[in-house]
């Protein structure tokens, strides 16, 4: 009877043997030998071969010819970033919300930063990072402005992660999910705010 994901007895024994016949043939120094058994006769011919040589004798032997310059190549132009302004001011979305928080607190963020799940940041799919939109909770009125920092979610149908401090805030944290409209805020707008 077969038994999946099992070496049969054979197999392995034919494994060792493919693997402990070539090391049976690998001259080693044995470890009681003396010096004079170890020690390589100089009265033996150079190796034949241009890379059994010495470096200096390899060097000697190469052929004599233009001697090689470095090229000036061109340096790559860098990727253009998208840019803030690239979505349009008037972005604006109502869909579900979710929040997260004890599993990922503490650990990197999709752009490189520590998440705090008691900090006021959001997670969005293609929103770029470091943009700053107004969450409105339409079940209860309550509004919030977060900074992307992350990405997500992952659970089709929503359209936005929040932290746990947001969706306190919010007032969804025990819910889990809620209605919400989410509004990009102009740059001059929270540069007021700071």
């Amino acid at each position: 009877m077969k038994v999946p994901g099992r070496i049969r007895p054979q197999r392995s024994c034919l494994i060792c043997l493919v693997f402990l016949l070539p090391a049976c043939s690998l001259q080693l120094p044995f470890v009681g030998a003396s010096a004079d058994q170890i020690a390589i006769d100089a009265s033996t011919p150079p190796p034949k071969r241009a890379a059994d040589r010495p470096a200096k004798q390899q060097l000697a032997t190469l052929p004599a010819g233009p001697t090689a310059r470095p090229r000036a190549r061109p340096i790559a132009k860098p990727v253009p970033r998208p840019r803030w302004r690239s979505i349009p001011p008037s972005y604006e979305v109502i869909g579900a919300a979710s929040w997260y928080g004890i599993p990922f607190d503490g650990r990197l963020t999709a752009n490189g930063e520590i998440y705090d799940m008691n900090g006021l940041s959001a997670a969005h799919k293609t929103l770029p990072f470091g943009t700053r939109i107004r969450v409105t909770n339409l079940d209860n009125g309550s509004s919030l402005i977060l900074r992307i920092n992350d990405r997500g979610p992952f659970i089709a149908g929503r359209i936005l992660d929040v932290s746990r401090r947001a969706a306190q805030l919010l007032g969804f944290q025990q819910a889990g999910l809620a209605n919400v409209r989410i509004v990009m805020v102009p740059r001059d707008e929270t540069a007021r705010r700071r």
